[in-house]
């Protein structure tokens, strides 16, 4: 791994997810099957299992996060025909110091990324990679803020 130069963070996984929203809340991510996903997030990405408990009748609540983030990701299946689908862009995306670093480890571990985008004028790396249920996730190489 390549060490991050902020807060003493390798590469990857990331220090907070990045989200269009600075809400404390979990942020939702569809799944179709949540054993799946719980083994995708935690074994191949190294998420913690913030909460894994079952409540009410046939109901299964999942969080997971990069160790150290204070967003959480409630791996959810869709519950109605208007709840988001599995298979679309995930609502969040992360950073990580060295994209070409993290993609290397990453794609070790058998992920696959789409071609990496940006990377000029403004513009940082990236590239996104898919989740078992084709959920879409962007890895931005960060910038200096």
């Amino acid at each position: 791994m390549v060490p991050s130069t902020r807060r003493g963070v390798s590469a990857w996984p990331p220090a907070q997810p990045r989200s269009t929203s600075q809400a404390w809340a979990p942020v939702y991510l569809a799944v179709s099957d949540q054993d799946r996903a719980l083994a995708f997030y935690r074994d191949v990405l190294g998420f913690e299992v913030r909460t894994d408990t079952e409540f009410g009748e046939g109901f299964r609540w999942i969080e997971v996060a990069p160790a150290g983030a204070y967003t959480v990701i409630a791996l959810v299946p869709p519950t109605g025909e208007g709840d988001p689908q599995p298979g679309g862009n995930a609502p969040f995306g992360f950073d990580t110091p060295n994209l070409e670093a993290a993609m290397a480890e990453f794609s070790s571990r058998g992920l696959e990324f789409e071609d990496v985008m940006g990377g000029e004028g403004p513009v940082p790396p990236m590239a996104y990679f898919r989740d078992p249920d084709g959920n879409r996730v962007l890895l931005v190489e960060e910038t200096a803020r």
